[in-house]
């Protein structure tokens, strides 16, 4: 009942949230081809960061506004012919953190698929210029173990570190979940 109340305060006070924007604009861009071309002569180049943790409905803005004007009608993001060199998207399926909100590495997975038939390409970054050798090897290992259920995890890509070491190098530590505190269902998530 909370959700109903919420919604009728909103409309009494003729606002809206994030949540309403992001359907209000998928929705007027999905169905009308003019709206759509007119917001996307606006936008000569898209680029999405942490695309890991972007939801559906950001995931179809972009891909409607990216879409190639000359292409087939579409009926929805997944249709859509990609104008080459519009749409860059920079994610890591390993940092995706925001499951709660509707992020989804299968979801991730598709735009990946839906780019390359565009005749865009996939790029791996494997060097992590932040850290040191000690630290990126540590992950590497922990990762190998960690991502195994190839339906859900991410490709435990690994890493080389740009940085040198420093010193007698980086300690690194495992904080280890008490068997107690994980979900009753034994799983990870």
């Amino acid at each position: 009942s909370f959700l109903e109340v919420y919604e009728a305060v909103k409309r009494e006070r003729a606002t809206v949230d994030f949540q309403d924007l992001l359907l209000r604009t998928r929705d007027v861009l999905a169905k009308s081809s003019a709206v759509r071309r007119y917001f996307q002569g606006h936008f000569d180049f898209i680029l999405g960061g942490e695309f890991q943790d972007t939801d559906p409905l950001q995931i179809g803005v972009a891909f409607l506004l990216a879409e190639d004007p000359g292409g087939p009608p579409t009926d929805g993001w997944r249709t859509v012919r990609l104008l080459p060199g519009k749409l860059f998207l920079v994610g890591d399926p390993k940092q995706s953190i925001y499951r709660f909100r509707r992020a989804d590495i299968a979801l991730y997975q598709e735009a990946k698929r839906l780019i390359l038939d565009s005749g865009g390409e996939v790029l791996a970054l494997d060097t992590s210029f932040r850290t040191v050798p000690s630290v990126v090897g540590f992950v590497n290992e922990l990762f190998e173990d960690v991502f195994v259920d190839r339906e859900v995890d991410p490709d435990p890509l690994p890493l080389s570190a740009h940085r040198q070491e420093e010193g007698d190098g980086a300690a690194t530590v495992a904080l280890v979940v008490p068997p107690g505190r994980l979900p009753e269902d034994g799983s990870r998530r």
